[in-house]
């Protein structure tokens, strides 16, 4: 059984609907206007309202539960603004119950969230100037619906940030749909963000991850790597709307963009490479990651967290670094990419089962001597 809230001023109306409702098993509570809603506060798992009666209050409205706007005189503009607004759904009236129905059980996935620490749920490690100016960068940003373009070396963490980023917004209980564009090959990469026009029943062609993340935030990592022509698509979505590969057609869409990159996307747009006016749609605003090797008293804290993890998930609690091992990691001029300890931790803690703290094998400095004792990379990511 549903909890559903719906608000019209047509009496009639609003006790149709809600007894085709109430026959398909939900419980439905009527209201004449927003403002009734707004001051009983009443729990419902979805809202259903019609335009008419919501005017300005929908953004207060979607913070009540997911909600799905009803419109007579439906049109793409009025759509879009809705669905700006906070709404999951944006429906045509008249529908059927069933149809109806439907939608609600779509909306109704979408929970309201509490607002979330960020900093709490997501690792970034250090207290150095800029690590402390990129996580007060992020709970200022993330709950704004702005685009936000990260910046780094390959291996700084990019998505950890832009996760951050979509858990501190109104999208939190939306998807995150994260996709490296550099990982795609060219001729597949519009087919897999865009999706590809059904030709009939039967075709399982999927509907792309611009339709999956809608609602939510879709992060393209590595978004230098696009081509021009998913460029010119991908802004289109900026504005608002979405065309699937083969589709005449286009239909509203709503959902932030979060980008990141390690190239330089001004050097780019000199050499046409990359679309200008995409550009500055993704460049709203920019964090920047710096690298471990401008911020080595980082380097300790992140080496001694993955430590306590790679711990825990091995049995092995209560290691440390002897202090031969701290003063090299100090000393260590870190490579261009902050780097990914996790296996040398991991190794490290299966050697000490007999022993405690661990012994320092990190090299004072050198790019072979790196290789030779360590396979893999040092990341602030989660591990």
């Amino acid at each position: 059984m549903t909890d559903i809230l719906l608000i019209d001023s047509n009496e009639n109306r609003a006790q149709q609907t809600a007894d085709q409702l109430a026959e398909l098993g939900n419980r439905v509570t009527v209201l004449g206007s927003a403002e009734a809603a707004l001051e009983c506060q009443t729990l419902s798992r979805c809202l259903l309202v019609f335009d008419v009666c919501v005017a300005d209050k929908l953004s207060s409205l979607v913070q009540l539960a997911p909600t799905i706007v009803l419109a007579e005189e439906a049109t793409i503009a009025a759509a879009v603004k809705s669905i700006r607004h906070g709404a999951t759904d944006y429906l045509s009236w008249p529908l059927t119950a069933a149809e109806l129905n439907a939608a609600i059980e779509r909306a109704s996935v979408y929970a309201i969230a509490a607002p979330q620490d960020t900093l709490s749920q997501f690792p970034l490690i250090g207290d150095s100037s800029a690590m402390q100016m990129l996580r007060e960068g992020i709970s200022k940003v993330g709950p704004t619906d702005s685009p936000v373009l990260i910046l780094g070396d390959s291996g700084t963490g990019k998505e950890l940030v832009a996760r951050a980023v979509h858990a501190s917004s109104h999208r939190a209980s939306a998807p995150l749909i994260s996709i490296n564009c550099a990982t795609v090959p060219e001729n597949l990469i519009e087919a897999e963000l865009f999706g590809v026009a059904q030709l009939n029943s039967d075709d399982a062609r999927g509907a792309g991850l611009v339709a999956a993340a809608n609602g939510g935030t879709l992060f393209l990592d590595e978004i230098g790597e696009l081509p021009m022509s998913a460029q010119a698509k991908l802004l289109q979505v900026m504005l608002g709307e979405h065309r699937k590969l083969g589709e005449a057609s286009t239909v509203p869409v709503d959902l932030r963009v979060i980008t990141a990159t390690h190239r330089d996307l001004n050097r780019l747009v000199e050499t046409g490479k990359f679309r200008q006016d995409l550009y500055y749609r993704l460049n709203v605003v920019s964090l920047e990651l710096p690298p471990l090797r401008s911020r080595q008293d980082d380097a300790l804290q992140i080496a001694e967290w993955l430590l306590i993890r790679t711990g825990e998930r091995l049995n092995k609690s209560g290691q440390k670094f002897a202090p031969d091992a701290i003063a090299a990691i100090r000393a260590y001029h870190w490579p261009a990419v902050t780097v990914k300890c996790q296996r040398q931790d991991r190794s490290e803690s299966q050697r000490a089962r007999w022993r405690s703290p661990i012994p320092a094998r990190y090299p004072a400095s050198g790019r072979h001597e790196w290789r030779q004792w360590h396979p893999g990379r040092i990341s602030g990511r989660s591990c």
